[in-house]
């Protein structure tokens, strides 16, 4: 038998982990990663292009026995989806990019250490500020970061892997695009 085959239960399958580690699998098991890619976007338009293209084969086939403005309306019809694809397809072509290029970054064997305040400014969304490691925020209160970095917000499709301490050690890893790892677990800049 199998090692996979339970008895009684088919097959068993790996549970899936919510924040895979990105150095050991592909970006596109990062769910953070794969809605910012903007494929499902384009495999969702992909759909509704492939319904308007049946609704133009309806109008091939009955095409004759339709009044004109129907037929004119049905003939256009598929071409609202058509574009919108094509338009969803390059934003996700350079989406793939993009994210591909947060991964090479992720994927760097060793981060700057910084010292991090997790903030929220009035609208609500996280960020890091990155000051250097000696920065002592007891004794120096008015001192100005040197880099922030706004993160990924967690959501119910993505949430955080843990919640991150107000205050901690970061070890920040690139210098255009830049990923800060938090207790080995990597949060997502945003945008």
């Amino acid at each position: 038998m199998h090692p996979a085959r339970r008895a009684g239960s088919g097959w068993a399958r790996a549970p899936i982990a919510p924040h895979p580690e990105v150095r050991l699998s592909g970006w596109w098991r990062v769910p953070v990663l794969w809605w910012r890619s903007g494929i499902p976007a384009a495999a969702i338009m992909l759909g509704a292009w492939q319904t308007a293209a049946v609704l133009f084969a309806f109008l091939v086939l009955a095409g004759p026995s339709l009044p004109t403005a129907l037929r004119v309306v049905l003939l256009l019809l598929p071409l609202v989806p058509f574009l919108s694809l094509v338009v969803m397809g390059i934003r996700a072509l350079i989406g793939i990019g993009r994210v591909r290029a947060l991964v090479r970054v992720a994927r760097q064997p060793q981060g700057v250490p910084h010292r991090y305040e997790l903030r929220y400014p009035e609208g609500g969304e996280p960020w890091l500020a990155l000051f250097p490691v000696d920065h002592d925020p007891e004794t120096d209160t008015d001192a100005q970061p040197v880099g922030l970095v706004a993160l990924e917000p967690p959501t119910r499709r993505c949430p955080w892997p843990h919640r991150p301490e107000p205050t901690g050690i970061a070890f920040v890893q690139g210098y255009g695009p830049v990923v800060p790892r938090i207790k080995g677990e990597v949060f997502w800049p945003r945008g």
